[in-house]
């Protein structure tokens, strides 16, 4: 937090690429050693998604009104990013924000859910305990290290990330001065 957005650059274009690719990488495996269980992940999604239930559900609107409030909130806090970055080519940073929403969304989301469908009913709940429960389901013990350390990752790195958006907040209402403060009481937070 001391070392500014060099030092928050230089921490998170390390760590958010190695942990995206771990995830992948194991999301990729598990699928790959439960490939005999694919079809009925996929039979899953389509079963539903063409339900009598999620077809009336789109009619009456509820499916775009879910989607439209995910799909904003899904930009988090990506437009500030991009918006602060130098670069000689302002598309440029519009690609790679599409990159990344696409990863994002599309992958790491997917992998996600087929990962969910692969464990076969072995995991239930919802969120998190879902993921963890799903992932032990596969790799045992393993799976639920692995996406509690994944877990700290992501939000370790999104932490970073909306602290320097709060500190370029309150450097604007409250200048300088008030940095300090401002860390003390994020690092107070975090614990």
């Amino acid at each position: 937090f001391f070392g500014g957005v060099k030092r928050i650059a230089s921490v998170t274009e390390k760590i958010v690429p190695i942990m995206a690719i771990l995830y992948v990488v194991t999301c990729v495996s598990i699928i790959l050693l439960n490939i005999g269980n694919t079809g009925m992940a996929f039979k899953a999604i389509f079963v539903n998604a063409f339900s009598t239930k999620a077809v009336l559900g789109g009619f009456a609107g509820a499916g775009m009104r879910k989607a439209i409030r995910f799909g904003v909130a899904r930009m988090g806090s990506t437009p500030h990013a991009h918006a602060i970055a130098k670069v000689k080519n302002p598309e440029d940073q519009g690609h790679v924000a599409i990159v990344t929403v696409f990863i994002d969304t599309f992958v790491i989301l997917t992998l996600s859910a087929l990962v969910i469908l692969i464990a076969d009913g072995r995991a239930n709940g919802t969120g998190i305990s879902l993921t963890q429960q799903a992932f032990q389901a596969v790799l045992g013990h393993f799976g639920v290290i692995f996406v509690a350390v994944a877990l700290f990752f992501f939000a370790f790195s999104t932490i970073i990330g909306w602290y320097f958006f709060g500190e370029a907040n309150v450097k604007y209402l409250f200048g300088k001065k008030a940095l300090n403060v401002y860390r003390a009481l994020v690092m107070a937070c975090i614990v």
